[in-house]
C-alpha cells in the first residue's frame, strides 16, 4: 500500500497545476518524446496525461495511437454535448507538432468492431434497435436495443456500453447529436418483424430519418 501511495503521489507531483488551453499543450509539447514512446501497460503515463488533461477541464478524456506514421491524439467529452465546446477550444489551441493530428472528438470509424465493457462482449453484427420516437418530442429519437441473451445482471451496464458502441461507429458528435435515449431489451426472435433494424445500420437510417423530416 505505501509503494501504491508513493507511485500516485509522484505521478500527481510530476503534473504542474494548469488551468488554460495553452498549459496543457506546454506540458503535452515537453512530454511528446515520453508519449511517443508509450507502451502497453505504461500506466503511469495515462494517468499523468488525464491528470493534465483534467487540470484544464476534468469532464474529458483521451484517446491516442503512435503505430501509425502520424500519431493521433483525441480528445473526447464522453458523449457530454456540454462539454464540446470546451473540447473544440482545447483543440484548437494545439500546436503544430511533427508527426501529430490533434483531433476534437471520437471520429466515425464504423462498426466493423466488437466492443468489450465490463468483460461483456457487445457485437454490432449480432444486436438491432428499435427507434421509438416520441409524438410530443419528434426530433428527439430514443433506441430499444435488442442484445441476445439478454440478462440484466450480465448486461447491467449494456446502456453505457451501447452508448460506447454509438460514439465509436458513428462520432462523438453525430451520436450525441442524433440519439436522446437508449434502453437495453432481450432481443426478440422475430425482430425483423417487430420492427427492429440491424444496429450496424443505424448511420444510414439517421440519414434517412433526417431527409425524411
Amino acid at each position: 500500500m505505501k509503494n501504491l501511495l508513493c507511485l500516485i503521489l509522484a505521478s500527481i507531483i510530476s503534473v504542474p497545476v494548469m488551468a488554460s488551453e495553452n498549459d496543457f499543450w506546454e506540458w503535452f509539447s515537453h512530454n511528446q518524446q515520453a508519449i511517443e514512446s508509450y507502451e502497453s501497460g505504461n500506466e503511469t503515463l495515462l494517468d499523468d496525461i488525464l491528470i493534465a488533461l483534467h487540470k484544464y477541464n476534468d469532464a474529458l478524456y483521451f484517446e491516442f495511437s503512435t503505430q501509425n506514421e502520424v500519431n493521433e491524439f483525441i480528445i473526447s467529452a464522453g458523449g457530454d454535448s456540454e462539454q464540446f465546446d470546451s473540447v473544440f477550444t482545447l483543440v484548437g489551441a494545439a500546436p503544430k507538432l511533427k508527426n501529430w493530428a490533434f483531433i476534437a472528438l471520437k471520429p466515425a470509424m464504423g462498426f466493423d468492431f466488437i466492443s468489450t465493457y465490463e468483460g461483456v462482449d457487445y457485437d454490432p453484427d449480432k444486436i438491432w434497435f428499435l427507434p421509438l420516437v416520441s409524438h410530443s418530442s419528434p426530433d428527439k429519437l430514443g433506441l430499444r436495443v435488442g442484445i441476445p441473451h439478454y440478462n440484466s445482471e450480465t448486461h447491467e451496464h449494456s446502456v453505457s456500453a451501447i452508448w460506447i458502441v454509438l460514439d465509436a461507429g458513428l462520432g462523438e458528435f453525430k451520436s450525441s447529436q442524433k440519439i436522446d435515449y437508449i434502453e437495453t431489451v432481450e432481443l426478440p426472435s422475430n425482430p425483423e418483424e417487430l420492427g427492429y433494424i440491424e444496429f450496424n445500420e443505424i448511420g444510414d437510417y439517421l440519414d434517412w430519418l433526417e431527409k425524411k423530416t
